[in-house]
């Protein structure tokens, strides 16, 4: 159990919870809704209902903490009870000391290395996903430019050109251009039957330029 107001670094004294479940000493609070908006000092969530249908904080304050903090700090409560603002005593202090140590030890859960380890683990998974969904968008691309080559006419001799080592250069450059006049340069460099396969990816203006040529483009031809 959290023994500290998060606010004022003290012992808790009159602790109350908010509907945030954040937990601060009755007079933090009440300071806090004065001099600001009506939120929690501490996420900001709005306590403006809440503290509408309030007529006292006192009814919120969290029983359970306070008794027990009455009991482990008697004489740290009696004094703030009194309206005296005052901290722990050598005694009070040690026994928070060694309350708070227990509260924030941590165990190690993982050996040391492991969590470098899963992170590669899943970087590599991500990987091997990545090249498995790569090979299968390729495939699936293959197959739809063999149906339409066998549609138009063409031949699946034509499909091995353009699976081939030597076209990749040519299909990646053509994939990677975005300007018209360069979509239209690089189906210049390959044949006529591959021409419809590589024209997968491009764009509408691209396939509109091919269908419908400008007039300086049919003078030229």
């Amino acid at each position: 159990m959290d023994l500290t107001c998060p606010i004022c670094l003290n012992v808790f004294f009159k602790p109350i919870r908010l509907p945030c479940e954040h937990v601060v000493c009755q007079n933090c609070l009440e300071l806090s809704l004065d001099i600001s908006n009506l939120t929690c000092p501490i996420c900001r969530f709005r306590l403006s209902n809440w503290k509408r249908r309030l007529k006292d904080t006192s009814v919120c304050i969290d029983k359970v903490r306070d008794r027990k903090i009455q009991r482990l700090f008697p004489l740290y409560y009696s004094n703030r009870s009194a309206g005296m603002d005052v901290s722990l005593d050598g005694c009070e202090m040690s026994l928070y000391n060694s309350i708070s140590e227990s509260v924030n030890t941590r165990r190690p859960t993982d050996t040391p290395g492991s969590v470098a380890l899963e992170f590669e683990a899943s970087l590599q998974r991500i990987r091997n996903n990545k090249k498995a969904y790569e090979s299968l968008q390729e495939e699936a691309s293959l197959a739809l430019a063999r149906q339409l080559l066998l549609e138009t006419g063409g031949d699946e001799d034509s499909l091995d050109c353009y699976a081939s080592v030597n076209c990749q250069p040519i299909v990646s450059f053509f994939r990677k251009k975005r300007k018209t006049s360069d979509w239209l340069t690089v189906l210049t460099l390959v044949p006529p039957s591959l021409q419809l396969v590589m024209l997968l990816p491009t764009p509408h203006c691209v396939i509109k330029s091919l269908i419908n040529p400008s007039p300086s483009r049919k003078s030229k031809t």
